[in-house]
């Protein structure tokens, strides 16, 4: 087959949703086989992955290849109308590998090598590792690539998902390689690494070694580097085995990233395959969950930026891994399902298609559970399989938003290393507070990165962006001048990228954007709170966790403080402001110096936005514009609402008008008529 070395165009546009999960034929015998094809297209299952945990089965001895059972079930599976998602099974290596090379498993920061066993027992730097997996994929893509069912490669699964960072030998020697080609000179480390600082300061790179355990605190510039270093170090293993499928193979290629995972840069691997996949796994326990599996969504998308994308894996119902694994209410699983259609997913997938028999994911629900298809579960799969087919106009739509969050795995890595003001600033709660607001205001956003293009957003929202280069602090600065709104939050503009201080007062590159300087700060305890007023309302706010002294430069004050209570670390003005607001060239910027409660930041978010928002009257009901499509999910009680137009459900086929009712669950995907 000739060389295909350019990504794929449009690798998502077909005729329809893709439908199914993953599948693992080599936990069964042929009848069960013959039995899951037939229940399959009942459900119109019309993509299933296969060989993700395989490489033993696929490569028994090292040399010797068996892929006779793979061929009938990819057959088998062709002939009902299922192509597959053919995975290269470089997942987890076999026992014979480990056997041969006990260095392929990975070593914790403790130096505590890891045992064989469960899966992903592998260091990422492992040349053993490399060679063995390289030799696995060019069998694969040789024998697969002209299989008329084969739909798109899956490389790898879940990266990082369990070791995100190997302290082994190999990643140190890797490592200080990585750190030549990123300073160039031990003295420019130096620099970076704040080395005469407690005499750390290197002679030349074979001196380096990683941040492994330590009598105390590490150095933090070392530790960053090496979250950066870990992120490339697996990037490397998706590049490596996308080369050789596109020396081979014309077929799209992904790899399923986990969302708001920290071990990996999304945004740093842009560009690897030919398009994103997620696997979402919300606890059906926790509070407004749709809105967390939104946000998952919305980053994939972003990730993919604005392309469509499949929704790799999700739960039909309960998972095994939870201290308590709550099982998904009877129409949650399509809902949420629906959720990431209109946030622009192409396809819908499970983990898995039937319900393991044996292993630690016995327990985790499937298409097919251990019941059978006389299950409520299988008929909720069948159900969901019926309604993708009737959204075959949605997949070239896309969705636009207006307004984006600021994500930033460096500031996240950063802002949560040890020796900080306080360890109760956690990066992920305050975006999902944030998102959390928008959701609440009807308001669909993007994520971006600090490399990505501002100017398209009407506003944007950074908080706790406590590593912020001058760089992107200039391209906010344009984008705020330029007639933008930007709000930003307490302990942002602290350091650099090289988590050195900005000297000169907080939020460092960000004092003249914003308008103030923080003096001083000071985390409260648990319970601690003090109190703040808005504007001339005479309501009593309350601020928690964090409380600053700031001095507005050029910005105008909107709220407050009236009384520290008990506050006794912070000195000052106990009015110090709360909230204010700049004018910045053609643009605003808001800072918020504490942690408030969701009625006062959705004022605050309101305040930024100006004319946006929604103000949908239920907080249960998404609404999501995708093209000229609407689709309207309801993940609460009974809702009734007024369209105000005319408009066609896809789903049902019915016009409707006017008063429209919802049921808990109930879907809708509106066009216009």
């Amino acid at each position: 087959m000739e060389s295909s070395k350019s990504r794929v165009k449009d690798p998502l546009v077909n005729d329809g949703i893709f439908f199914g999960g993953d599948y693992n034929p080599e936990q069964w015998d042929r009848e069960t086989w013959l039995e899951d094809v037939e229940l399959m297209a009942r459900a119109r299952v019309n993509l299933v992955s296969v060989g993700i945990f395989s490489w033993s089965r696929l490569e028994p001895e090292e040399g010797r290849f068996d892929f006779a059972w793979l061929d009938e079930v990819l057959q088998l599976l062709y002939d009902r109308g299922v192509y597959v998602d053919l995975a290269t099974a470089t997942a987890s290596p076999p026992a014979w590998l480990i056997k041969k090379d006990p260095t392929v498993l990975p070593v914790d920061h403790e130096g505590r090598r890891l045992s064989f066993g469960a899966r992903q027992s592998y260091c990422p730097n492992s040349q053993s590792f490399r060679s063995a997996a390289s030799s696995l994929v060019e069998r694969l893509v040789d024998r697969y690539s002209d299989f008329p069912g084969l739909k798109m490669w899956h490389v790898s699964n879940e990266y990082g998902c369990h070791v995100s960072r190997c302290y082994c030998e190999n990643c140190e020697a890797k490592f200080r390689s990585w750190l030549l080609k990123r300073y160039g000179s031990i003295d420019l480390l130096n620099h970076a690494w704040g080395s005469a600082f407690w005499s750390q300061l290197y002679g030349n790179f074979d001196e380096v070694n990683p941040p492994r355990i330590a009598p105390t605190f590490a150095n933090p510039t070392q530790q960053l580097d090496y979250y950066r270093f870990a992120s490339d170090s697996i990037r490397e293993l998706y590049e490596m085995e996308s080369e050789i499928i596109r020396r081979r193979s014309s077929k799209p290629i992904t790899t399923n990233y986990m969302g708001f995972f920290k071990g990996v840069d999304q945004f740093a691997w842009r560009g690897v395959g030919d398009f994103v996949s997620f696997d979402s796994y919300p606890d059906p326990h926790a509070g407004e969950v749709h809105v967390d599996c939104a946000a998952g969504y919305d980053l994939t998308r972003s990730v993919a930026e604005g392309e469509p994308w499949i929704l790799m894996e999700q739960a039909p119902s309960a998972v095994n891994w939870r201290g308590i694994n709550g099982v998904k209410k009877p129409g949650q699983m399509r809902a949420l399902s629906m959720s990431a259609v209109a946030r622009g997913a192409n396809g819908v997938m499970f983990f898995q298609w039937r319900a393991a028999k044996a292993g630690a994911e016995k327990f985790h629900s499937a298409m097919l559970p251990h019941t059978g298809p006389d299950s409520r579960i299988y008929r909720e799969v069948t159900q969901l399989g019926e309604d993708l087919t009737k959204l075959s106009s949605v997949v070239r739509a896309k969705v636009n938003a207006e307004v984006a969050i600021v994500f930033d795995w460096n500031n996240w890595w950063a802002i949560e290393l040890d020796s900080h003001p306080t360890d109760h600033v956690l990066y992920l709660l305050a975006i999902r507070k944030f998102y959390g607001s928008l959701q609440r205001l009807g308001v669909t956003c993007d994520f971006v990165s600090p490399s990505d293009d501002l100017s398209s957003y009407k506003a944007i929202v950074a908080p706790n962006l406590y590593l912020c280069s001058h760089d992107f602090a200039e391209r906010i600065a344009r984008y705020v001048e330029g007639g933008g709104s930007v709000l930003g939050t307490y302990f942002s503009g602290i350091v650099d990228e090289n988590d050195h201080i900005v000297l000169g007062g907080y939020p460092g590159y960000l004092r003249d954007v914003f308008g103030v300087v923080v003096e001083e700060f000071s985390p409260l305890r648990p319970g601690e709170s003090f109190e703040f007023t808005f504007a001339n309302n005479p309501v009593v706010r309350r601020g928690t966790i964090w409380s600053e002294i700031v001095r507005a430069t050029t910005a105008s004050v909107l709220a407050k403080a009236v009384q520290l209570g008990d506050v006794e670390s912070i000195p000052g003005d106990p009015t110090s402001g709360v909230l204010f607001e700049n004018q910045f060239g053609n643009g605003r910027a808001l800072y918020l110096s504490t942690e408030v409660e969701d009625d006062f930041l959705d004022l605050v978010v309101q305040r930024l936005l100006g004319e946006g928002g929604d103000g949908v009257t239920n907080e249960n009901v998404e609404v999501v514009q995708r093209g000229e499509f609407t689709f309207v999910i309801n993940h609460g009680g009974h809702v009734e609402f007024s369209l105000n137009r005319r408009c066609r459900d896809l789903l049902s086929g019915m016009e409707l008008a006017e008063g429209v009712s919802l049921k808990p669950y109930d879907v809708l995907v509106l066009e216009d008529v």
